[in-house]
């Protein structure tokens, strides 16, 4: 069992995919987990202004939806958005 303790407001929407657990918050970050180790997150997406609300993770990228009524697919090699609808 793992407790991970880096949002300021509580986790509103997540996703698990090939060993990653990100995580979206009412605090405008996304936070990528490696639940193998036990380090910090190992991954950081900042760029909405309002709480996230939804996650999905397929071979494009993560995409990311928000109260702030935007949607962001980031590239997870770069760490930052690619694409912002």
């Amino acid at each position: 069992m793992r407790t991970f303790k880096h949002h300021k407001d509580r986790v509103s929407s997540s996703v698990f995919t090939y060993g990653m657990l990100f995580t979206g918050s009412k605090d405008t970050k996304i936070f990528g987990h490696d639940h193998r180790t036990h380090k910090e997150p190992i991954m950081k997406f900042k760029g909405h202004r309002g709480e996230v609300c939804g996650l999905k993770h397929d071979a494009c990228g993560l995409a990311s939806g928000s109260n702030d009524n935007l949607a962001y697919i980031w590239d997870l090699s770069a760490g930052k958005a690619r694409f912002r609808l």
